[in-house]
Parts: structure tokens; sequence; C-alpha cells
């Protein structure tokens, strides 16, 4: 169950950066497969612990990309709404940065 975990999460981070980051395939590869192992090699001996920060760290990420790209949608479009949607996904991001914050200093 561990290892399907980990293959699954190498899959999302390998796509993660080469769609929405724009790195090619094989650095994105190396990236999504080399941090959980960069993690646990540096001292995080919980595999589990070094899935949870991986994958909780670049789902966050994911999401603040989602969140600015829907900010720039929101600029270019006529709506009576922009500002409002405009705020709620910067306060969506501010969440999602406290999050990372908060699951990063538990790795230090």
């Amino acid at each position: 169950a561990v290892a399907t975990s980990y293959l699954v999460l190498a899959l999302y981070l390998k796509e993660l950066f080469a769609y929405d980051y724009r790195v090619k395939h094989v650095p994105a590869w190396a990236a999504g497969v080399c941090v959980p192992f960069v993690l646990f090699v540096a001292g995080a001996r919980d595999f589990i612990f070094v899935i949870d920060i991986t994958g909780g760290v670049f789902t966050a990420l994911s999401g603040v990309v989602i969140l600015l790209s829907a900010i720039r949608v929101f600029q270019h479009r006529h709506d009576p709404l922009k500002v409002a949607k405009t705020v709620l996904a910067a306060g969506a991001i501010a969440v999602l940065v406290v999050g990372i914050t908060h699951k990063l200093m538990g790795f230090l």
C-alpha cells in the first residue's frame, strides 16, 4: 500500500511539473521521484511522514496555481462579482500558504 501511494504521488508530481510548470518530462519525472526520496535520505525516517509532507505541500501548491489561474480569468471578464471572486481566491491562497508553512514547520 505504501509503494502504491509513492508511485501515485510520483506520477502526480511528474504531471504537475510537466504540464503546469512546463518542465520537460525527464526532469519532471526526476523531481517527482526524487523529492520524496531526498526527504527520506535527508533525515525523515518515517516514510509515511515523507509522503504526508510531499503530498501536502505539492497539493497545496497545485491549489495555489489553480487559484492564480482563476484570478487571471476573473480579471479579463466583465463580471459584476469579479472583485468578490478575486478576494475570495486570494483568501484561499492565503489559507493554502499558511497550510504549507504549517506542514513545513512540522518537518523542521
